[in-house]
């Protein structure tokens, strides 16, 4: 499914801020993100996080944990990736984009459709 979502994507800053654990981070989970977190990765069992935090100019960033079939993306939220998006729901949907990108398994798909379905956008507004 396409997730329309408002992006403003600026080029990569090597030595830019990423989020450390002290700081304000959301995190959606899917799988059992313990073994993703603890580095004992399943390649039969996805295991998924996404990150959102709020920049200090008011936007919102986005960043992905996935293990997905065999294939594994990662990286930390922060503004070091350029990924921004105006809205908090605008950058679940860009997270949600880059994991449907790996192709993964209907369970995801539906997990992701969920996450940027209208009305669960409005609960967490």
């Amino acid at each position: 499914m396409m997730r329309p979502a408002q992006t403003i994507i600026r080029p990569v800053d090597r030595d830019g801020h990423v989020i450390r654990d002290d700081e304000q981070i959301e995190f959606l989970t899917f799988g059992d993100v313990g073994l993703l977190c603890s580095g004992r990765r399943r390649s039969d069992v996805p295991q998924i996080t996404i990150q959102i935090a709020q920049h200090t100019d008011g936007l919102f960033m986005w960043a992905i944990d996935a293990m997905v079939g065999t294939g594994y993306r990662g990286y930390r939220v922060g503004s070091k990736w350029g990924k921004f998006a105006p809205t908090r729901q605008d950058a679940i949907a860009a997270a949600c984009t880059e994991i449907e990108a790996q192709g993964p398994d209907r369970n995801v798909i539906d997990w992701l459709d969920s996450l940027c379905a209208p009305q669960q956008m409005e609960l967490f507004a």
